[in-house]
């Protein structure tokens, strides 16, 4: 197995959590740019969620497991 195989179930994992942030991301800066007034509270509850997602993917056991077959 080469190392680019053997990468691939971690840089998978890692790069759908770097989509979430990238997500979190644009529906910020639509928050600071192009919001209607009054949609700030419903906004900051879509970012929370999206935050928690990738905060539980990344200290989730299955990164965790694929991290340790790296260090």
């Amino acid at each position: 197995m080469n190392v680019d195989t053997s990468l691939a179930p971690l840089t998978k994992r890692l790069t759908e959590i770097h989509h979430l942030k990238d997500a979190c991301a644009v529906l910020s800066w639509d928050q600071e740019t192009y919001m209607p007034p009054g949609g700030g509270h419903a906004r900051a509850e879509q970012i929370a969620t999206i935050q928690t997602l990738a905060h539980e993917a990344l200290t989730s056991p299955e990164t965790e497991k694929l991290l340790g077959t790296w260090i």
